[in-house]
C-alpha cells in the first residue's frame, strides 16, 4: 500500500472517530436535560401534550382519533338488551321501528277498511228484501211472487194475514222486512202456472224467487164441504204449500227465510183458525155441530194449515266444507303455490336465464300442471269424507267438481301471480284483500245484500260455490256461465301476469345496460393517468 492511502484510511478513520463521539455527546447531553426537566421543582413546567395521544393513554379514548385507529369491536352476539346504551343496539332500534311502523300502519288500514267489507255484509242484515209470493184477489197481476189456485175463503185470509205481517214489519223496522211479497190473481196464476203447485215448486228450482206459497186449487171448496157434510179424512195441513230452498244457501235460509214462513203462516193459521170456528159454530145446529165434531172435528180445529216444502235440503252436513270454508282453503293454498313457484325460479336462476317467451310460458304452465294435481287431491278428499258428488250428474259430478276447482285455483292464484313480482315479500298485504273481498260475497245471497256487494256476480268464489251447490245439491244449473266467469278470470291473470312480466323484465334490463355502461367508463383516476405526456413520468421519478 502507497503511502498517500495510507494516509488517506487514517483521515477517514478519524472524522468516524469524531462523528460517533458527537453523536454519543449529543445523546448524553438530551438524556440528562430531559432527567432534569421531570425531576425540576417548577410547578409552572408542563409537559407538552402530544397532538395524537394514545387511545390508551390514562384509560381515556382518544378525542379525535386517527386514520390508524381501530374501530370500536362488534358487540358480542346475545349478550345486549333493547334498552342499552350502546351504539349498535341504538342503531338497530331506530332501524326496527323504522321497518315495523309502516306494517302497523297497513294493518290498521286492512282492519278499518277491508275487513269493513266482510262486516258490512252481517251488518243489519238483510240489507234488501227477497222475493216472494202471496194471493190477492182484489190486486192486479204480478207474476213475481204469492199464487192463489183457489179463489175463496182461505186464499183471502192468507192474503190478508200476510200484508198486515209485512206492515208490521216494515213499521217497527226492527228486524227489517226480509220478504218483499207480491201477489198473483188467481187467472194470472192458472195463467202463468198451469201445472199448479208443481209449477210453483219449479219457480223456486229455477231461482225465480226465494220462497213461494202456494194455495192448492178447491181449498176453500173443499173446507166447506167437510163443513156441510163431515169427512173424517179431510186434512186441512193441504190447504197451503210453502216452499223454499236450502240448498241455495243454507244461512239466509235456517236464519231468515225459514223462520220466517213460518212466522207468516202460523199466524194466519191462528186467526184463521179461530174466525172459522167462531162463524160456523154459531152457524151449526147442535146436531149438525155434533156429528162435525165426533166425525171430523179436524175441520173446525185447525181448519186450513200450512205445509213446508224443501225443495233443495241441505242434506249433507259435510258439504259445508266444498261449499264453504273449503274454499276459503283452496284460495289460501293458491297463495302457499304462487310463493313456493317464486322463490324455486329466484333460487335456481331462471328469472335471469330464461327468455321473457320462455318464462312467461314457464309460469303458466307450471301453475296450470301443479293446480291441476293439487285439484285432484282436493276432489279425492272430499269423497273419502263422504261428500256426494254424484247427487246431481251421476259419476260425472266429480270430474265437474275436480274440473271447477282446478279453474278456480287458476282464476285466483294467476292473479296473484302478478303481485308477487311487484310486491315481493308484501305480497300477503295484498292477498289479504283479494281473500276478503271473495269471501264477503259468499255467506249470504247477494240479493239480500246491499248493491255494493253484486260485484259478487263476477267473483272467482261466488263462482265456484254456484258450481258446487249445482253439483252437490242440485239447485238451479248455471255451470256454462259460472265456468265462463272464472275461465274469464283465468285470462285476465294471464294477460296481467305476461304485462307485469314485461315491464319487470324491461326494468331488468335497463338496470343491466347502466351497470355495463359504469363498468365501461373509466375513474377519473384513469383519465388522468391516460392523459400524462410521455416522459413525464419518467422525469418525475428521476428527479
Amino acid at each position: 500500500m502507497s503511502r498517500a492511502s495510507l494516509g488517506s484510511s487514517k483521515r477517514q478513520s478519524a472524522a468516524s472517530s469524531t462523528y460517533e463521539d458527537a453523536k454519543l455527546s449529543e445523546t448524553v447531553t438530551v438524556t440528562a436535560a430531559s432527567s432534569t426537566a421531570n425531576s425540576s421543582p417548577n410547578p409552572s413546567w408542563k409537559p407538552q401534550s402530544h397532538p395524537h395521544p394514545s387511545p390508551t393513554s390514562h384509560g381515556k379514548p382518544p378525542t379525535q382519533p386517527s386514520a390508524l385507529t381501530p374501530s370500536p369491536p362488534a358487540p358480542t352476539p346475545f349478550s345486549l338488551s333493547l334498552w342499552d346504551s350502546n351504539a349498535a343496539v341504538a342503531r338497530a332500534r331506530r332501524a326496527y321501528i323504522k321497518l315495523y311502523l309502516p306494517g302497523v300502519f297497513y294493518i290498521t288500514f286492512i282492519i278499518l277498511a277491508v275487513l269493513s267489507v266482510f262486516w258490512g255484509t252481517l251488518f243489519r242484515l238483510p240489507g234488501r228484501t227477497v222475493k216472494g209470493v202471496v194471493v190477492d184477489l182484489g190486486r192486479g197481476s204480478d207474476p213475481e211472487f204469492s199464487f192463489d189456485f183457489d179463489g175463496g175463503i182461505i186464499a183471502q185470509s192468507l192474503t190478508r194475514t200476510v200484508q198486515s205481517v209485512e206492515a208490521a214489519q216494515l213499521a217497527q223496522k226492527t228486524p227489517r222486512s226480509i220478504v218483499s211479497w207480491t201477489y198473483v190473481q188467481q187467472s194470472d196464476a192458472q195463467a202463468r202456472f198451469p201445472g199448479g203447485v208443481a209449477d210453483v215448486r219449479r219457480a223456486i228450482e229455477e231461482q225465480e224467487v226465494f220462497v213461494a206459497i202456494a194455495v192448492s186449487p178447491g181449498a176453500s171448496a173443499r173446507l166447506l164441504a167437510s163443513v156441510e157434510s163431515p169427512d173424517a179424512a179431510y186434512n186441512g195441513t193441504l190447504a197451503i204449500t210453502a216452499f223454499g230452498s236450502e240448498g241455495r244457501n243454507e244461512n239466509a235460509y235456517r236464519t231468515y227465510l225459514f223462520p220466517h214462513l213460518v212466522n207468516t203462516l202460523n199466524t194466519f193459521q191462528n186467526t184463521f183458525s179461530v174466525q172459522f170456528a167462531a162463524q160456523h159454530s154459531a152457524d151449526l145446529t147442535g146436531a149438525s155441530l155434533q156429528q162435525l165434531l165426533q166425525t171430523s172435528p179436524q175441520t173446525l180445529v185447525l181448519p186450513a194449515g200450512f205445509t213446508i216444502v224443501n225443495v233443495f235440503p241441505f242434506f249433507q252436513p259435510i258439504a259445508t266444507a266444498p261449499v264453504f270454508t273449503g274454499l276459503i282453503f283452496v284460495l289460501i293454498l293458491a297463495f302457499f303455490t304462487v310463493l313456493v313457484a317464486n322463490g324455486a325460479r329466484l333460487g335456481s336462476g331462471l328469472n335471469r336465464l330464461l327468455t321473457l317467451r320462455s318464462l312467461i310460458a314457464l309460469r303458466f304452465c307450471s301453475a296450470a300442471a301443479i293446480y291441476l294435481f293439487f285439484s285432484l287431491i282436493y276432489s279425492l278428499l272430499n269423497l273419502m269424507f263422504g261428500v256426494r258428488l254424484t247427487h246431481t250428474f251421476g259419476h260425472a259430478g266429480f270430474v265437474l267438481f275436480w274440473l271447477g276447482t282446478w279453474i278456480y285455483m287458476l282464476a285466483v292464484g294467476l292473479v296473484l301471480e302478478s303481485w308477487v313480482i311487484l310486491f315481493k315479500q308484501n305480497t300477503p298485504f295484498f292477498f289479504f284483500p283479494w281473500l276478503v273481498v271473495n269471501l264477503s260475497v259468499g255467506v249470504y245471497p247477494l240479493e239480500m245484500l246491499p248493491k255494493f256487494y253484486h260485484y259478487g256476480y263476477a267473483a272467482p268464489y261466488y263462482n265456484i260455490t254456484r258450481i258446487v251447490r249445482t253439483i252437490v245439491f242440485g239447485t238451479r244449473n248455471s255451470l256454462g256461465l259460472n265456468y265462463g266467469v272464472l275461465l274469464t278470470w283465468v285470462l285476465i291473470g294471464t294477460l296481467n301476469m305476461s304485462a307485469v312480466q314485461w315491464y319487470v323484465r324491461r326494468q331488468d334490463i335497463m338496470a343491466l345496460r347502466k351497470a355495463a355502461a359504469a363498468a365501461s367508463t373509466p375513474s377519473d383516476a384513469d383519465a388522468e393517468k391516460a392523459n400524462v405526456r410521455p416522459g413525464m413520468e419518467t422525469a418525475g421519478s428521476k428527479s
